[in-house]
């Protein structure tokens, strides 16, 4: 018994190696739990900021300034994770001096930990920026989002300036033409295209051009097919569409050309925008305060659908931040938003989002993001 009371005595001492074992336990590597947070995290921040910088790009050319493409390059996650712990005896628990005079022991603990994260960008100037925001979309852009089912009517009313010979909606900024809307005639030829595309009453074929009689001309070819209609309604919008386009009421399809004035019959011209046009076009649409108006700030706003009476994306504005905002930015005192629960302009936006990435960002590989992982 005496001997087990003195083990159990000095036992204490030992105390501070178990608990040196514990904590170490408790300290599971940051590495994979880093990895895991980080791809989200950053993912939900690249996106939010490049909605973000669309919008405060549109409402930068609104009020006649100059818009910004910032690139996000590298984003590189760098951690300082430090575990320590120590302890102490003082004494022998093998016959030294007596527990409570001399001898001792003790254990602690600390734990470090720091994120400063590196994030470069690059703004697009020079050649770069005439290339890819001033020079007008390539039709083949168009053409792919095209197969991919795409609302046509709104990928029209972003992306043409013009088709079958009627205007879209003119800015400010265009020195040849007025500020106007879009005509009547433009915006009812959208939303045919856009109903048969629901009906499943017409089909969008496009035919590579491997070669192409010009270098200069290596678009693709598209063409728009009238499949058989189910009922006279639908017949009804396949022959008004003939009737816009000046097609033969006989035509089982026509071809989408870039040009002004089509050489051949079946053939119906478009024009399309530069990435510039494009912002500019969908910020002279944006609702902004009456007094930015009368006071000569802005230009009036405008509509880009003569049907429905609203814009493709619909911006809204006031003085205070909105619970339902799916993106917004404060701009001269006022918050501008985009309503989560108006579906078509989150749609729209969403599409407009596409088309800036492929126009601006054709071969570039995106944001390099480097995450630590073996801490």
């Amino acid at each position: 018994m005496k001997i087990w009371s003195v083990l159990k005595q000095k036992s204490l001492y030992f105390l501070p190696l178990a608990g040196l074992s514990v904590l170490a336990g408790c300290l599971p590597p940051m590495g994979p739990s880093n990895l895991r947070r980080d791809h989200i995290a950053y993912d939900r921040s690249i996106a939010k900021g490049l909605q973000e910088e669309l919008l405060l790009n549109i409402l930068q050319l609104r009020f006649g300034a100059p818009p910004i493409f910032l690139q996000t390059q590298e984003i590189i996650a760098s951690y300082a994770y430090e575990k320590g712990a120590k302890g102490y005896i003082a004494g022998s628990p093998w016959g030294g001096a007596e527990v409570s005079k001399q001898n001792g022991l003790g254990i602690a603990g600390s734990i470090n930990f720091s994120d400063n994260p590196t994030i470069t960008f690059q703004p697009m100037n020079g050649k770069q920026l005439s290339t890819l925001v001033l020079a007008p979309l390539s039709p083949n852009l168009i053409f792919s989002l095209l197969q991919t089912r795409t609302p046509i009517d709104a990928l029209f009313s972003l992306t043409l300036d013009s088709m079958g010979g009627y205007d879209n909606i003119h800015h400010t900024m265009r020195s040849e033409r007025k500020n106007a809307a879009a005509s009547k005639n433009f915006s009812r030829l959208l939303w045919l295209l856009r109903q048969l595309q629901l009906n499943d009453a017409i089909e969008i074929s496009v035919i590579p051009n491997d070669t192409p009689k010009l270098k200069t001309n290596n678009f693709n070819r598209a063409f728009v097919n009238f499949l058989e209609p189910e009922n006279s309604n639908i017949l009804e919008m396949q022959q008004e569409v003939k009737k816009l386009t000046h097609l033969n009421p006989k035509d089982k399809s026509f071809e989408i050309v870039n040009k002004v004035h089509p050489d051949k019959k079946g053939e119906v011209g478009f024009r399309t925008l530069s990435m510039l046009s494009i912002l500019a076009n969908v910020s002279a649409t944006v609702s902004i305060p009456e007094k930015e108006i009368e006071e000569g700030i802005a230009p009036p706003t405008l509509t880009d659908n003569m049907l429905e009476g609203r814009p493709v994306i619909v911006v809204h504005s006031g003085h205070h931040h909105s619970r339902d905002a799916f993106v917004e930015i404060p701009y001269r005192k006022t918050t501008y938003w985009i309503s989560k629960k108006d579906y078509p302009s989150k749609v729209a936006f969403t599409l407009l989002q596409i088309i800036n990435s492929l126009a601006v960002n054709p071969k570039e590989n995106g944001a390099m993001v480097t995450i630590p992982v073996n801490h």
